[in-house]
């Protein structure tokens, strides 16, 4: 039997290059995209695309316990948002939930990978004089 991966961030480009390697190593892939997500470019691929409850981590629980996933690896996130709410909510909060429900989902997880970006810390500029904190 295959070993499953999920992918969160599954249609943007790093999510993208996630799931052609994942499929190379002939991995079971589970692309959790937003409903609002353009998937045109995932749709000759032989994926499994899901929605997840990103904010209700016993919704989260169930659903991880219906995919049974060994791999579960964390890409998606915003570097654009209308609010700081929005922005963190989508990085940090829907991060947090997705690890808590991970920990607490019965399921054959091997390795929790949380990919992000520089973006995430919020506006910098690269000539800053500070630390990144």
């Amino acid at each position: 039997m295959k070993q499953k991966v999920l992918i969160t961030g599954a249609s943007g480009f790093v999510g993208y290059h996630l799931i052609e390697a994942a499929l190379q190593r002939n991995l079971e892939v589970y692309a959790a995209v937003r409903k609002t997500s353009k998937i045109d470019h995932l749709k000759d691929l032989d994926i499994n695309i899901v929605l997840l409850d990103i904010m209700n981590t016993d919704e989260l629980v169930a659903q991880l316990e219906l995919l049974q996933c060994d791999y579960i690896i964390h890409a998606a996130g915003i570097t654009r948002a209308k609010t700081a709410r929005e922005y963190f909510s989508v990085n940090a909060d829907y991060t947090q939930t997705l690890a808590e429900a991970a920990m607490t989902a019965d399921i054959p997880l091997k390795k929790f990978v949380f990919i992000s970006s520089l973006a995430a810390l919020g506006p910098t500029t690269y000539n800053a004089l500070h630390a990144i904190t």
